[in-house]
């Protein structure tokens, strides 16, 4: 059932984001939005096995409270993104139940690398700043699902700014 009710949201992602898809402009149902217009897609480049991640959306706005950031092995900052009202549909069962609710965001290449087999993809990676937890910040990057875990990123972000 909960295999059937998440290819069925990944269907209404695809279809609902479609007329957009190679922009860089959220959707009006998020409340968040895009000024810049534009995601870094040379990010990707950095992204440790990035055949683990499903692109929804190439380039997505979203805005939130950090809860908590993590430091990954392959250098990544791990996020956990309380979402604003209003951007619920982007999460998947598994953030609910993995992730405290919470939007994952993956700040690439930040950190110390601790797994060797990560390390190439990181080299010359540029910096994306980062906000300490709980501050409020609009996030820029591409929206995936990780196929390993089943929840819904922003990742790699492009950027992340203060709301004040």
């Amino acid at each position: 059932m909960k295999k059937i009710f998440l290819l069925i949201l990944i269907f209404f992602f695809i279809f609902s984001f479609s007329s957009c898809f190679d922009s860089c402009k959220s959707p009006q149902e998020i409340s968040s939005t895009d000024n810049s217009g534009s995601c870094d897609t040379s990010l990707w480049k950095y992204v440790y096995n990035r055949d683990r991640l499903q692109l929804i959306k190439k380039c997505l706005t979203v805005s939130g409270t950090i809860e908590e950031i993590r430091k990954e092995k392959d250098g990544d900052d791990h996020i956990l993104l309380k979402l604003d009202a209003g951007q619920d549909s982007l999460l998947t069962d598994k953030n609910k139940e993995k992730q405290n609710g919470d939007l994952v965001i993956e700040v690439v290449c930040l950190n110390t690398i601790k797994q060797e087999d990560a390390v190439n993809a990181c080299k010359d990676c540029p910096v994306v700043q980062v906000w300490p937890r709980s501050s409020h910040v609009k996030v820029r990057g591409s929206y995936v699902i990780d196929r390993h875990h089943g929840w819904a990123e922003i990742h790699p972000v492009s950027k992340m700014e203060l709301i004040k």
